[in-house]
């Protein structure tokens, strides 16, 4: 059935609708906008309804109690994984940290031996350990660049942390606690001197190379990128045995007069891993214990 339209200009047919036709998608419409009964709040009651379904056939974004626990345990299982990776990320950090340190150093032995006709300091007057450096050897490499943290390494926290090395007033930290006499370092370096206690094939007196001295002889002079400047200081008690398997050497609780016992850095249990060292041409390595020896000629003994 068709109706003639007439909009003035033209004139054209459209198809006329039934009565039911048209009151179909009408009805449909007025019940999801706002026809059909309601809830005491005013919501339909097809929504309702729909609701009511979803929930009765599983359709719910709620968890259950058994959700929750499966949930728990797999968070406790991931903690569990990642532990043993994030502990091992820090001490890798901290081993980075430590190579920045001894890099910092070698370097200002070269400014200062650039300063001084090549001449390294010199270890002398009332120097009782390795790592104890003459206050007036300590200030002038401070002037050549390094600051004070800068002679401690990290691998000894938490036993030790920067009160103790450094920050704390007067004999409460290593930094002083040999003051006016000498500095007691987190560091050794292989000077030479009337005072020092490494060997003398491990002394080092200028920033060229230099031959070895071996007793009464001398071996040829290494290359400055093979001859050991600075090292880490790991130290222990008095027994030499060889350190990778002899824990009973003890490098974790060093007696000495400072009010907390010194102990390796980098361990890795009641051993330690290994340490950096630098060199004269100022590059940085890590050495693995296994492969380090005892420098020091008496107790307590350092090694690299």
């Amino acid at each position: 059935m068709t109706k003639q339209i007439d909009n003035g200009d033209a004139s054209y047919q459209v198809a006329s609708q039934t009565p039911l036709a048209r009151s179909v998608p009408l009805m449909r419409f007025r019940s999801r906008v706002g026809g059909g009964p309601k809830t005491k709040w005013g919501i339909p009651e097809y929504m309702k309804t729909e609701h009511n379904e979803r929930i009765r056939s599983g359709g719910s974004g709620g968890f259950t109690l058994t959700d929750l626990v499966v949930l728990m345990g797999i968070v406790a299982v991931l903690i569990l994984v990642a532990a043993p990776v994030l502990a091992g990320t820090k001490s890798q950090t901290k081993i980075g940290v430590c190579a920045s340190h001894v890099r910092q150093i070698a370097l200002a032995c070269q400014i200062y031996g650039n300063e001084n006709n090549n001449r390294l300091p010199v270890i002398s007057g009332n120097s009782n350990w390795a790592w104890d450096m003459p206050v007036n050897a300590a200030n002038a490499l401070l002037k050549s660049g390094v600051t004070t943290n800068v002679f401690y390494c990290p691998g000894t926290s938490p036993r030790f942390t920067d009160q103790d090395d450094w920050m704390a007033s007067g004999y409460n930290c290593l930094w002083n606690f040999g003051a006016p006499y000498f500095r007691i370092l987190g560091y050794c370096l292989a000077f030479s001197g009337s005072s020092s206690q490494f060997s003398a094939t491990n002394q080092n007196s200028t920033m060229l190379p230099e031959m070895i001295k071996n007793g009464s002889t001398y071996l040829p002079a290494p290359a400055a990128s093979h001859r050991l400047l600075v090292a880490d200081a790991t130290i222990s008690g008095g027994t030499t045995l060889p350190g990778y398997a002899h824990p009973e050497n003890n490098y974790t609780a060093i007696y000495g007069g400072f009010y907390k016992q010194p102990v390796s850095p980098h361990l890795n249990g009641n051993i330690p891993a290994g340490g950096n060292v630098g060199f004269k041409d100022g590059h940085v390595a890590w050495r693995k214990f296994e492969l380090m020896a005892p420098r020091t000629t008496s107790a307590p003994n350092f090694w690299w």
